[in-house]
């Protein structure tokens, strides 16, 4: 039996073989499906494949990583894939980013999920681990001041703090209509973006459905009706005017 592949952190060894005193565990994570992912190909499906990263907590520097296999023309894949990575709990954490692959053009970020590993219960005979949904969200953004927010209005489903060691990862996309004159987009690096294609503007916050934009658009819509509500009771104006000439005319 080929011995299972081991991801993550290579605790540093002496010269007599001693690891140190440094407490890593073994993790198994268990990558299950995905649920109404964004359409990002022309024919409206996606080739979405998730990367598992176990990055460190400070200064999230990555220290390895694993793919799924890409599962083509599909809103919904089911992976069910299995990753074994050995952790340092309090030093490290695990992050999942979704994409779409393509072939000719970089690779579409579909969402992810941080997942910290402290206070992990164990695997025990005869004890299931129950699976987990997670839903995703955008990747986080700098702003001017520096400090570090998440755009949009995606959360985790389940606390991040009670991962379990066995974790499946099943991944939901929220899926929110945009006001009328938006359209979503997506920088090189990856990053969300929103256009108004009405005032010509861009903004990294998601647009809610009572933006200016939107109620610019009903006010027009309101004064074309009444212009033309006007126009109509002129002409009816105007014609009564002319028949009641013509009737003096004729009288004399």
């Amino acid at each position: 039996m080929a011995e299972e592949h081991v991801y993550g952190y290579n605790p540093t060894v002496g010269v007599d073989g001693d690891s140190g005193d440094e407490t890593t565990s073994k993790l198994r994570l268990k990558v299950i499906a995905g649920h109404h992912l964004a359409k990002k190909d022309i024919f409206g499906a996606s080739d979405p494949y998730v990367r598992v990263d176990l990055n460190t907590i400070n200064g999230d520097q990555t220290v390895d990583s694993a793919l799924t296999r890409t599962k083509k023309k599909t809103l919904n894949p089911v992976w069910e894939e299995e990753f074994i990575f050995r952790v340092k709990p309090v030093e490290h954490k695990l992050v999942l980013q979704v994409f779409d692959e393509n072939r000719l053009t970089r690779d579409d970020f579909l969402g992810m999920v941080e997942l910290t590993l402290i206070n992990l219960p164990k695997e025990q005979e005869g004890r299931a681990i129950p699976a987990r949904n997670y839903v995703l969200r955008p990747r986080s953004i700098e702003n001017d001041n520096g400090d570090v927010s998440d755009s949009g209005g995606w959360e985790l489903v389940q606390p991040e703090n009670n991962t379990p060691v066995e974790q499946a990862a099943d991944i939901t996309m929220v899926t929110r209509s945009l006001p009328q004159g938006w359209e979503e987009r997506q920088d090189a690096n990856g990053r969300t973006y929103y256009v108004n294609h009405i005032a010509r503007f861009t903004q990294w916050e998601r647009p809610e459905p009572d933006t200016t934009a939107t109620s610019g658009v009903s006010e027009q819509r309101n004064l074309d009706t009444a212009a033309t509500e006007f126009q109509r009771r002129f002409h009816i104006s105007a014609d009564d005017e002319g028949r009641h000439r013509n009737s003096v005319v004729n009288q004399i």
